[in-house]
């Protein structure tokens, strides 16, 4: 089978078997079995390891890429996972973003910070604020010492197991010291609506990182109770109103901030 033959064979498998994104998700496995960037795969000829077609047949039945060839891209860098943590998703990325930009134009930027990433999963968020923010150290906390493990590598391979420490515990528990900035991307779907997820969510990401109890809010009213200086906090579909009204019990300035489709995502508030 040559290149031309397994992009065509993979699109049709995956499409029979209703994958999104047939030629994409066929081009990404390709390249992982022929370890080249995807990009190279019209500049080459190979023959196509037998590999490949065991790659499309696991995600025939709806394993997810990432964890199939054990690595996701998320703000730039590419990030190590497997079934013990969250796929780090495009939408999360603002939160990163809203993060760099309170620090940047803040006044305490002139110190050292510390800031918590509670839920910290693959460490995604904590590995890249600490990439570009020199001045802060990033304490990650997860309930999964699966999790740390994995969050560990990723500081490790992006060389900033210097400035993220991580920790094992659930949610804000862990904290003992001053924190300046909290981070999070907490469960927040509520435990009902996780049977009606997508099979590559549902059958494979793990349970704990998304069920957020019966309204989905459970671990974000302990976090805003927690009341640390400032939050950045992303949250789902449907619960900006509640969260702007629990967090304006707590916070003086309460914001919220629309993802890239335009659906109320983060929470920032200051206290």
């Amino acid at each position: 089978m040559n290149l031309s033959e397994a992009l065509a064979w993979g699109m049709t498998y995956l499409k029979e078997n209703q994958i999104a994104e047939p030629r994409l998700e066929t081009e990404l496995l390709l390249a992982h079995s022929l370890g080249i960037p995807r990009t190279k795969l019209l500049t080459i000829e190979a023959d196509v390891p037998a590999s490949f077609q065991a790659l499309i047949a696991r995600r025939a039945k709806h394993e997810p890429t990432a964890y199939i060839i054990g690595v996701q891209p998320f703000f730039g860098l590419d990030f190590f996972v497997d079934r013990s943590v969250l796929i780090p998703r495009p939408e999360t990325e603002l939160l990163v973003e809203n993060a760099i930009t309170l620090i940047r134009h803040s006044s305490f930027v002139i110190r050292n910070l510390t800031i918590a990433d509670l839920g910290t999963g693959s460490g995604c968020i904590a590995i890249s604020l600490a990439k570009n923010l020199p001045n802060i150290n990033v304490i990650g906390i997860d309930s999964s010492p699966e999790a740390l493990a994995i969050a560990k590598k990723n500081a490790d391979h992006h060389q900033v197991a210097d400035r993220c420490h991580f920790l094992l515990g659930n949610m804000v528990e862990p904290l003992k010291e001053k924190i300046d900035l909290v981070v999070a991307n907490p469960p927040y779907i509520p435990s009902a609506e996780i049977k009606t997820l997508q099979p590559e969510v549902r059958d494979w990401e793990p349970v704990a990182a998304l069920d957020g109890g019966i309204d989905g809010l459970d671990h974000i009213r302990q976090i805003i109770k927690a009341k640390h200086p400032r939050l950045i906090m992303e949250f789902g579909f449907g619960q900006a109103e509640i969260i702007r009204s629990l967090a304006e019990k707590t916070y003086k300035k309460v914001e919220i901030k629309k993802d890239y489709a335009g659906i109320d995502r983060i929470l920032i508030a200051q206290t």
